[in-house]
This record gives structure tokens, sequence and C-alpha cells, in this order.
């Protein structure tokens, strides 16, 4: 890692230690992000020492509020998430190496400077080619009338909320996500930029920049975050710097790209829609994409069916409205009345003279949800409808009570992998229409090319199961 050494304000009180302010280095990471923070605490008395870490094995300074004069000039607030180790040094000291949670940086030499542009830096993108050309900067000194330039089609532009915003691929032609060893971790490897607008704040635009990067984990399914936020100013100085503290997947674990650049300006057409519905949601959103994400990256085809058929549930009582609270009969819940089920709990006494109320207004209970809605069978079936995606058989669902209650993967129809996959394409379809793409996709259900979702969808009145 590398470091700035820093004079941090950290209140020691919580170890008996009475000092404000120690000596300290910021680390940075593979990703060249602030990540930990190294405190001198030579001098500190082995009682301090000893109370670092209490006996349930969480730090006595976990969750401290500190500040810091980076030897730059910048300044740093941020809070100590994890103490990681406490190690002597060959002088006779002590270090204490910390995580921190969500950093702000800020430069005071930028603070009288005119914004121009929100720039964020993206984990995991890995784009197959861009809309347009950048070129590459030559070497220093180079003669530009004869050197080689190159460069790479890794630029993608698009509009969103009324602004125009790039993203940039940086790694684009030197990064394989299997053939590099470091692809085992997250890795920044694009940035995302949008003008600075009159009345803009970082919380709002920062919101946008995660429905973008929401959209670009389902189309890439790998999980892009936006690491960090910065503000820079006209002179490219960053006035003012958010690292946030994410979990990330790391860039080699993913499934198949769901929608790629195949054809110019397929992507920018994806993530313009997606994003506009995203924005009506974003925490539903969010928590489905994660779902989905999940699913790419596990192994185990259990697992990754019994997360689809949560997902498939999820999206159907989200997007389907119940048939008016009458699944069996509309004047069916006036009926349960207190009379029917006096009558109803003196039938089960006949049974045995054990049957306790609380087991009679369970069953009417269940009665009445059997009314108010739908099984999870007609759920799905009826989602495909709206949606127009052919209808799985009944069979084919019914896969899901064992799996989702035993844990058994016992398909009525297929081997397991064709099951998984049919499901997989059955949850990305109704996705995708919720989204309101119908472009280019890909899935193996489909075949090896890609194909229009729209040329996929059944026919009105052609949506059930053969």
């Amino acid at each position: 890692m590398d470091a700035v050494t820093a004079k941090v304000n950290v209140d020691l009180s919580a170890i008996k230690d009475g000092r404000a302010t120690v000596d300290g280095a910021l680390l940075y990471d593979h990703n060249d992000e602030p990540a930990e923070i190294e405190l001198d605490l030579t001098g500190a008395s082995t009682e301090s020492l000893s109370m670092l870490v209490c006996p349930t094995g969480m730090s006595l300074l976990d969750g401290q509020m500190i500040a810091a004069a980076l030897a730059d000039g910048r300044t740093l607030k941020s809070t100590i998430r994890l103490v990681n180790r406490c190690t002597p040094t060959e002088t006779g000291g002590f270090k204490l190496r910390a995580k921190l949670g969500r950093i702000e940086i800020v430069d005071p030499a930028g603070t009288n400077e005119v914004p121009a542009v929100w720039r964020f830096r993206l984990s995991n993108v890995a784009l197959s080619r861009g809309d347009e050309f950048t070129n590459r900067h030559l070497p220093q000194g180079a003669d530009p009338a004869r050197a080689l330039r190159g460069g790479s089609w890794n630029k993608l532009r698009f509009n969103i909320g009324r602004r125009e915003w790039v993203l940039i691929d940086e790694q684009l032609g030197r990064i394989s996500t299997k053939a590099r060893p470091d692809s085992a971790v997250p890795l920044v490897t694009a940035s995302l930029e949008t003008e600075f607008q009159t009345g803009d704040t970082r919380d709002t635009v920062l919101l946008v920049a995660d429905d973008i990067a929401v959209a670009m984990t389902l189309a890439q399914a790998r999980d892009v975050k936006c690491i960090s936020c910065s503000c820079i100013g006209m002179d490219g100085t960053r006035i003012k710097t958010l690292s946030r503290d994410l979990l990330v997947y790391p860039l080699n674990l993913g499934g198949h790209p769901v929608v790629d650049n195949w054809r110019q300006g397929v992507l920018r057409s994806f993530i313009e829609i997606a994003c506009s519905e995203i924005a009506r949601d974003r925490d539903w959103w969010q928590q489905t994409v994660g779902w989905f994400l999940a699913v790419q990256v596990n192994k185990y085809i259990e697992i990754r069916c019994a997360s689809l058929y949560i997902l498939l549930d999820r999206i159907a009582k989200k997007h389907l409205v119940a048939g008016g609270g009458a699944e069996i009969d509309s004047t069916l819940p006036a009926r349960l009345d207190h009379s029917f089920q006096a009558r109803l709990h003196e039938l089960l006494n006949e049974l045995s003279p054990k049957w306790d109320e609380h087991r009679t207004n369970a069953l009417v209970n269940t009665i009445k949800e059997w009314n108010a809605h739908p099984s999870f069978v007609k759920r799905i079936r009826r989602l495909c409808e709206v949606r127009r995606i052919r209808q799985p058989s009944k069979d084919f669902l019914d896969t899901r009570h064992r799996l989702v209650h035993c844990g058994d993967l016992v398909p009525t129809t297929g081997a397991m992998e064709e099951h998984a996959t049919e499901l997989d394409w059955l949850v990305l379809a109704t996705i995708l229409r919720m989204l309101g793409y119908g472009g280019l996709m890909y899935h193996p259900w489909l075949g090896d090319l890609p194909a229009k979702l729209d040329e996929q969808l059944a026919s009105k009145g052609d949506c059930s199961a053969s």
C-alpha cells in the first residue's frame, strides 16, 4: 500500500490514553483508494495496549471518529471500522493499523475553485467495446509525427436525468477476467463523469450514478459499484472526494454478459431505459439486482435455483395484483365469521378432544390467505401472461417447493442443469420486461448468439405452457 503521512486527531480515552493527536499515515489499496489508517502509539502504556481488543473480539476504538491533516495539505474525516492489528516497531514503539469506513478528503486549496465535473470510479466494468474511440496519450518525449498513438473503443455516452454522462472503461484491451491473478479481487476499471450543474449536491448526483451501476451490474452480470465520488475543479483539482466503504465481489466472479455492445448503441440504449425505471423504486431494484448477482457468482446449482425461485416470487408479488381478494369466492370472508369458526371447531373436536382452538383459528386464517392471494404457480403464470413470456408448466414450477423447503433439487422434467438454465432465463426475461427493455440480449437458453428480446415474446393468447 502507498502511504501519505498525517497528524491524526483521535479520542484514545477508551484505552486510557490521554493523547488527542498522534502521528500516522493514510494507506491506499490496490485500486489506489484510501483504505486504512496507521497510528503511531509509541509511548502508550502496557495497560492501554492490552485494552485495544476487548473479550468480544471487537476493539474499543471501533466506530471512533477521526480527523487527519495529511502531509500533502488535504484534510480527512472518517471512522475506524475495524482494528486490524497492533505490531511492535524496531525502535521499541507500537503501530496500530485499522480499516476505515467511508472517507471524505478535502483539498483546502480547491475550496475556492469552481466545480466543473463530477467523477466516479466504478468497479469491475469490462466492456467488449464502447461507442467512441479514445486515443492513448503518447509517451513523454515521443514525436507526434512518428509515434503510433493507438487507442481503444472504450467510451460510452448516454443521457439520464436531463444530463449527459460519459463512461470510460480504462482497462479495455488490457485486462482478462480469467488470465490476470489480481482479478480475484475487486478492481476499479472505469470512470463515470458528468458536468457539474447549478444546484447539484453530491447525494443527488450519487443516486443517479448508483442507478447506472445497478444497470451495469445487470448488463454485465458482474458487481459494478461506485467506489468513490469526486468533485473536480476547472483546473483538474479534486476539490472533495468521498471514498465509500462497500462490499464488492471480485472481478472474476459473475456470469455471461446479459447486454453488451454487440452493436453500437446497444448498451447505451439499455442503460437509459433501465435507469428510468430503476429511479422509480431504487431500494427494490438494488435488492432485486443484488439477488440476481448472488445467483451469478454462486457455483452451487441448488443455491442458484433456490435464489432464482425466491427472486421470481419477489418479482411476481410486486408486479401482480391478486384477483380482487377472491381467488375462491368474493363472499367467503363474510361467511368465515365467529359462528362458522365455532361450528368448525366443534366438528374438529370430534377428531380429537385435544384439538386446540388456536389450531382452528390457524386453519381459518389459511383459508383466508388462499382466497386473498394466488398460489405460487398461479402468481408466476399470471406474471408470464402479463409480460408476454411463455409460461412454464406446473410440473416445472412445482420443483420449487421441495427445493425451498427441503433443499432438494429434483426436477420433474429434464436434468438439473437444463432446469437451472430455463429458470435463469425466466427470471432474466421478467426483469428485462419490467425494465421496459426489448433490445439485443444474450442467454444460453436462446442459443449461442444475442437475440432481440421483443422477438422472443409470446403473442397474446399464446403464453400458456405446452
